[in-house]
């Protein structure tokens, strides 16, 4: 996901792709754009953001090419036991699409 995201915005922005990949168990690019224009300082830090919430790719503020490894399996992966076992969560199966369509 491309985004010009101002210096100020750095929380949400750190925030976003790591709630994004966790509550989808995917992988998640964020390319955030660095330096400034006019009055306004682009955040840079992009990131490549793991379906556990990991980041095997992280930016800083200054230009960058980002390259990481990914296991795809962990993507494929839908279904997150969390603590002992009593919390089962099959993301796929939980979605309720017909609460959002049209």
């Amino acid at each position: 996901m491309p985004t010009c995201s101002p210096s100020s915005s750095r929380e949400l922005a750190d925030h976003l792709p790591r709630t994004r990949a966790v509550e989808n168990a995917i992988f998640f690019a964020m390319a955030h754009r660095v330096g400034a224009e006019g009055p306004a300082t682009f955040l840079g830090h992009s990131q490549v953001v793991g379906p556990g919430g990991d980041r095997p790719g992280r930016g800083d503020e200054s230009e960058a090419l980002l390259v990481c490894d990914v296991h795809l399996a962990q993507a494929r992966a839908k279904n997150r036991e969390q603590g002992d076992g009593l919390y089962r969560l099959d993301i796929m199966n939980e979605r309720r699409p017909e609460l959002y369509a049209p």
